[in-house]
């Protein structure tokens, strides 16, 4: 999670057309006593009180909505973790910004539709890092990405969750409705990713990818740990067990150790390659890339 500061350097520094995804604001969950609990099994203690479940969210929607008017924010926002409301994505608009939600539940198309944003981003349950639920407590939806995405959706479709092959690619993008797709996963490995050392050693090494609460309070996949196993009654209470697990994971993985490391990976971790996102894009898409305007695009489709 950034802050509105660093949100703001980064949206500065661009030169080329940007996106920026933001965090829908979590509520204080009614009581703490689970996070109490969970803290001391840890050996930790925290203050709820100093976690802002909102991330931020209206100074950073005001930063973004006035650089739009300023002529340097982004093109595109998207949402995940929620659903924006329709008034924000017509404020969106009329600055000539489009609006793009996250689900990862078949029944959250229809809801995502009817508010007006432009595109909708389809989250399989193959998807490595955090689940975008709308809500923390929520169950998971193992529909595969494939049926999520229906026939009748009017809007343009981004896929994402298991695409991390070239065949995979081609694939979702034969799928009716589908107008892109979102690898990550593929990507951890590359030369310019800011992946750190534990988190890609668990990426070449790793047996196998779970789903856990543990390290942040919301379900997220990654390569599977002794930690998860050990704390799958984890309270679903993000961003509090975020923000207590945080120096812990700091530490583990500055000390070179992967006790306390959450490496978010798909389930197709195993095809992550190493070398340049140049290469890697190339591969994926089976295209050479070029250098338009600062930024890249593929050759040919």
């Amino acid at each position: 999670m950034l802050t509105l500061e660093a949100l703001e350097r980064q949206m500065r520094a661009t030169t080329c057309p940007y996106g920026v995804n933001v965090f829908m604001p979590h509520d204080d969950p009614a009581s703490f006593a689970p996070l109490y609990n969970y803290a001391a099994r840890h050996g930790l203690s925290i203050d709820p009180t100093s976690v802002d479940p909102t991330d931020g969210w209206d100074a950073k929607m005001a930063l973004i909505l006035r650089a739009a008017g300023e002529g340097w924010g982004p093109r595109v926002v998207s949402f995940t973790f929620g659903l924006i409301d329709a008034a924000t994505v017509a404020a969106l608009h009329s600055l000539g910004v489009e609006a793009w939600v996250t689900i990862a539940r078949a029944d959250a198309v229809d809801a995502a539709v009817a508010v007006g944003v432009d595109t909708l981003v389809v989250q399989g349950p193959e998807a490595g890092g955090h689940r975008a639920t709308w809500t923390v407590a929520e169950g998971l939806d193992q529909t595969s990405l494939k049926d999520m995405i229906r026939l009748d959706i009017p809007i343009p479709v981004v896929a994402a969750g298991g695409i991390g092959t070239p065949e995979a690619v081609r694939e979702a993008l034969s799928w009716p409705g589908v107008a892109a797709v979102a690898c990550g996963t593929a990507f951890l490995l590359a030369d310019e990713a800011g992946t750190g050392e534990v988190h890609r050693q668990m990426v070449r090494d790793g047996e196998k990818t779970a789903v856990t609460r543990a390290f942040s309070g919301r379900w997220a996949r990654g390569v599977e740990t002794q930690f998860m196993l050990d704390n799958v009654d984890a309270p679903a209470m993000y961003p509090h067990v975020n923000t207590l697990l945080g120096p812990l994971r700091k530490a583990s993985a500055a000390s070179g150790d992967s006790t306390h490391v959450a490496a978010w990976a798909g389930s197709g971790f195993r095809h992550a390659r190493e070398g340049s996102v140049d290469a890697i894009m190339q591969n994926l898409i089976g295209a050479k890339i070029e250098r338009v305007s600062g930024h890249t695009a593929p050759a040919s489709r």
